[in-house]
């Protein structure tokens, strides 16, 4: 089976090419598993998904607030 790191995953999972799967770990809170370009591996936070995590929206050139007007 594929191990992780020879997949270069550093997050997120991997299908073991055997049937199973692997958990290849988990990102810190500020920052997010990127799985839609090659390996997953961790990237920092856009500023929106930084708000999200908080339950708020981020209002461009403001910050995370309950609603933008």
């Amino acid at each position: 089976p594929k191990t992780c790191a020879e997949a270069t995953f550093t997050c997120g999972s991997l299908d073991d090419g055997c049937g199973g799967k692997l958990d290849c770990g988990t990102c810190k809170s500020n920052e997010t598993c990127e799985t839609s370009s090659g390996p997953n591996h961790c990237r920092q936070d856009t500023p929106y998904e930084s708000c999200a995590k908080s339950g708020r929206v981020y209002c461009p050139g403001y910050g995370c607030y309950d609603a933008c007007n």
